[in-house]
């Protein structure tokens, strides 16, 4: 659903959109006239995959409905009273003129008041929209190509993890949303409102707003204490009543910067609950594991200190094992690589390349493909252009993967 009628004071549309437009191209903003009318109050429902439910409201002919467009950067004014351009005032002719002149259209005039209008411009000259999200046409790969094949080179940040269990026993963890998608921005007014209406961990894990313990954190507990708080763990810390919470295949979603993390339903959740690590041991004891706290929740340097202490302990103690596999580069990818190189390198060098592959691709669906495809690194890039230059990109050929030989290729 791209679209979402609301009923609202023209006083709270601006922060409402701000929400909103996270999570829809188009919002229709239905406004029951002046700012001193009585209109009802917007219910915020933080629920996915629809965050806001409004109490609607019949619109009075004095009101307005606005259609706006981020994805199309255009803006509809609609009402039954219609009105020409040329009754605008010379105020409103010059904001129409200005966003206008910044590349936003607009579509259709008709029935408004100077306030309602002025709310418009506003609106419509949002710089943060909604991704869009359109589906890119597919170009049927050959018919050699039949497996998703991981690529030789691991991103990290990009990657996404295969579910599954190997001959070996080994369990795969799976995450459907990427590092970037899982980031939670404060600043930004959508983000802002979906923390003020989520609750956060409590003091009975640690209390955060207490002081440190005095002292370092155990150099056992980490390899680099510094990074780390020493505080006093609460009493859910060292709960073992439940059996249920102790599994011997645990799951483990990655720490992201920052105090909260998005989930693949669109709700946001308090990382805090992950520095507890329970588990059954291959022998079938209980284990718990308390991790400090960061002291400073976007701190790259700890948020990886994490991560890899946490997957230590899941790995020494269960069968569980985490292994990234970097999504290969699809066929409709690479023939956009080889288009964009000459002699089989960038021609505007690896930043632009970097830049303009990703615009193209990052977090657009492509037919026959799970998911978004994922941003991809410099590294990524110049490792996929390096592992096929010789033999194919250098010659203007596109590489295909032939089914079940990993890493063999012919040319197209």
């Amino acid at each position: 659903m791209d679209t979402i009628e609301i009923t609202q004071p023209l006083e709270l549309l601006s922060t409402t959109s701000s929400f909103l437009n996270t999570f829809y191209n188009t919002i229709i903003f239905d406004m029951a006239g002046p700012m001193n009318n009585p209109v009802p109050e917007l219910k915020f429902e933080m629920k996915a995959p629809i965050p806001v439910e409004s109490i609607p409201a019949t619109p009075s002919k004095t009101g307005i409905k606005l259609r706006i467009n981020f994805k199309n950067s255009t803006i509809r004014v609609i009402n039954p009273k219609k009105r020409d351009a040329d009754d605008l005032d010379e105020d409103t002719q010059d904001g129409l003129a200005a966003f206008k002149a910044a590349g936003i259209s607009a579509a259709r005039i008709e029935g408004y008041t100077k306030d309602e209008l002025d709310v418009a411009l506003t609106l419509a000259s949002m710089k943060d929209g909604p991704p869009a999200r359109k589906r890119v046409k597919s170009t049927p790969a050959p018919s050699s190509q039949k497996m998703r094949i991981p690529d030789a080179e691991s991103d990290g940040r990009d990657a996404t993890e295969s579910v599954g269990a190997g001959a070996d026993g080994i369990i795969l963890k799976a995450t459907q949303a990427t590092r970037k998608q899982r980031i939670v921005d404060p600043t930004h007014p959508a983000d802002a409102l979906m923390i003020l209406a989520t609750s956060k961990a409590g003091f009975d894990i640690y209390d955060s707003d207490a002081e440190s313990v005095a002292g370092d954190v155990s150099t056992s507990v980490s390899t680099k204490p510094e990074l780390f708080r020493n505080v006093t763990w609460g009493p859910a810390a060292n709960d073992t009543s439940n059996d249920a919470a102790f599994p011997t295949e645990p799951s483990f979603d990655q720490f992201v910067p920052g105090r909260w993390e998005r989930l693949p339903d669109g709700t946001i959740r308090d990382q805090k609950h992950k520095l507890i690590v329970r588990l059954t041991s291959k022998d079938g004891r209980k284990m718990l594991f308390k991790n400090p706290p960061p002291k400073d929740w976007n701190d790259q340097k700890a948020i990886t200190c994490l991560n890899k202490r946490v997957s230590q302990q899941i790995r020494r103690n269960t069968a569980v094992r985490f292994r990234l596999e970097v999504e290969s580069y699809v066929h409709e990818e690479r023939v956009w690589i080889n288009e964009h190189l000459t002699n089989g390198k960038p021609g505007n060098g690896w930043k632009a390349f970097v830049e303009e592959f990703n615009e193209q691709f990052a977090g657009e669906m492509l037919e026959g493909c799970e998911g978004v495809r994922p941003t991809r690194t410099h590294s990524s890039l110049t490792k996929e252009v390096e592992r096929f230059g010789k033999e194919f990109y250098a010659q203007g050929k596109v590489p295909v993967l032939k089914e079940g030989k990993q890493g063999k290729s012919k040319a197209e």
